[in-house]
């Protein structure tokens, strides 16, 4: 069974003009470039194929969890929640302060469970992301390229069977990107990379082109797609 399979998919967008029409693609497994050119549809189509909109017409049928990173997912940060609270490690860190300053709840205890060496863990962690070191800093006090590594971090973490990654590239500076493509690679699910970062695209088994006349795949990475 594929990972993601979408039939016919068609856009109109509000003043009634198509976007695209027909657009049929197979995702079972493996890593995926889609690109095309600015104003041809790819992140309304990345956003169809997450299930963020609804297409005009046409159907999209996914076997597993989707993870999605689009453009703005940085809006989502914009909150007072703590990197902390983010990475799903703020209550075992006040747990531990609690136990370092003398206070002997067995709660406390059964929260921290066998990570003692959680502190440490989290700041190389935040280290390796080139992060703040203080875990409860706000995220939305974070830079568009702090917060983008963090949502990807988090992304490439989950057991997503299928990632769509729309420009993820965006904001991170040479280090990062680098990061990023040790993480495309170590990544076991099926990954589709909007993209017009030809580093990223050069490490994907198969691209589509989303053009005027529709969609069409090229076997190999963004070389042998050229």
């Amino acid at each position: 069974m594929p990972v993601l399979h979408a039939h016919k998919l068609s856009f109109h967008l509000n003043d009634g003009r198509q976007l695209f029409n027909d657009i049929t693609l197979t995702i079972d497994g493996g890593k995926t470039g889609l690109v095309g050119r600015n104003g041809i549809g790819k992140s309304v189509l990345a956003d169809i194929l997450a299930g963020q909109i609804a297409p005009y017409s046409g159907a999209v049928s996914v076997n597993g969890n989707v993870g999605y990173f689009n453009q703005i997912s940085t809006d989502a940060l914009t909150s007072k929640q703590t990197i902390a609270a983010f990475i799903g490690v703020e209550q075992k860190l006040n747990a531990l302060d609690r136990i370092e300053q003398g206070h002997c709840r067995q709660q406390d205890f059964e929260i921290v469970g066998d990570d003692w060496q959680l502190r440490g863990e989290i700041a190389s962690l935040l280290n390796s992301l080139q992060l703040p070191p203080d875990p409860f800093r706000n995220c939305a006090d974070l830079s568009g390229g702090e917060q983008s590594r963090l949502i990807l971090w988090r992304l490439f973490k989950s057991n997503s069977a299928l990632l769509i990654l729309d420009e993820p590239s965006n904001h991170l500076d040479t280090q990062a990107r680098d990061w990023l493509v040790k993480q495309l690679l170590a990544f076991n699910g099926a990954i589709i990379l909007i993209s017009h970062d030809q580093q990223l695209l050069e490490h994907m088994n198969s691209i589509y082109e989303l053009s005027s006349l529709g969609l069409t795949r090229y076997d190999g990475n963004y070389t042998d797609y050229l």
